[in-house]
Protein backbone atom coordinates (compact mmCIF):
# COMPACT_ATOMS: atom_id res chain seq x y z
CA UNK A 1 0.00 0.00 0.00
CA UNK A 2 0.80 3.26 -0.84
CA UNK A 3 0.69 6.43 0.77
CA UNK A 4 0.38 9.65 -1.32
CA UNK A 5 0.92 12.95 0.30
CA UNK A 6 -0.16 16.50 -0.69
CA UNK A 7 0.94 19.73 -0.05
CA UNK A 8 -2.63 21.94 0.61
CA UNK A 9 -1.83 26.08 -0.63
CA UNK A 10 -2.74 28.10 2.02
CA UNK A 11 -5.05 29.54 -0.02
CA UNK A 12 -7.48 26.22 -0.31
CA UNK A 13 -8.17 26.58 3.60
CA UNK A 14 -9.28 29.90 3.25
CA UNK A 15 -11.65 28.70 0.60
CA UNK A 16 -13.19 25.76 3.18
CA UNK A 17 -15.96 28.35 3.93
CA UNK A 18 -16.92 29.06 0.59
CA UNK A 19 -16.94 25.43 -0.41
CA UNK A 20 -19.03 24.12 3.08
CA UNK A 21 -21.80 26.75 2.20
CA UNK A 22 -21.78 25.19 -1.86
CA UNK A 23 -22.34 21.90 -0.69
CA UNK A 24 -24.98 22.83 1.77
CA UNK A 25 -26.38 24.66 -0.90
CA UNK A 26 -26.44 21.71 -3.38
CA UNK A 27 -27.65 19.64 -0.77
CA UNK A 28 -30.79 21.38 -0.10
CA UNK A 29 -31.06 21.60 -3.30
CA UNK A 30 -31.43 17.99 -3.95
CA UNK A 31 -33.81 17.81 -1.28
CA UNK A 32 -36.28 20.40 -2.45
CA UNK A 33 -36.48 19.35 -5.99
CA UNK A 34 -36.57 15.44 -4.84
CA UNK A 35 -40.03 16.47 -2.49
CA UNK A 36 -41.28 18.55 -5.41
CA UNK A 37 -42.30 16.15 -7.48
CA UNK A 38 -45.72 14.92 -5.79
CA UNK A 39 -48.17 11.90 -7.00
CA UNK A 40 -51.66 10.42 -6.82
CA UNK A 41 -52.10 7.75 -4.39
CA UNK A 42 -49.15 8.18 -2.35
CA UNK A 43 -48.30 5.65 0.67
CA UNK A 44 -49.12 7.19 4.27
CA UNK A 45 -44.83 6.72 4.31
CA UNK A 46 -44.47 8.66 1.18
CA UNK A 47 -46.47 11.12 2.77
CA UNK A 48 -44.57 11.69 5.98
CA UNK A 49 -41.14 11.63 4.52
CA UNK A 50 -42.04 14.48 2.18
CA UNK A 51 -43.37 16.63 5.46
CA UNK A 52 -40.09 15.32 7.46
CA UNK A 53 -37.78 16.77 4.79
CA UNK A 54 -39.68 19.77 4.34
CA UNK A 55 -38.93 20.21 7.95
CA UNK A 56 -35.36 19.77 7.56
CA UNK A 57 -35.68 22.74 5.02
CA UNK A 58 -36.58 25.63 7.01
CA UNK A 59 -33.60 26.16 8.97
CA UNK A 60 -31.05 26.01 5.78
CA UNK A 61 -33.68 28.44 4.00
CA UNK A 62 -33.11 31.44 6.60
CA UNK A 63 -29.52 30.85 6.71
CA UNK A 64 -29.34 31.41 2.70
CA UNK A 65 -30.14 34.82 3.35
CA UNK A 66 -26.94 36.01 5.14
Amino acid sequence: MVTVVYIIDEDVFKQLPLFRRFAKLYQFTRVARAIEERFDNEPDWMVGLRERLESLLTEPRLNFEE
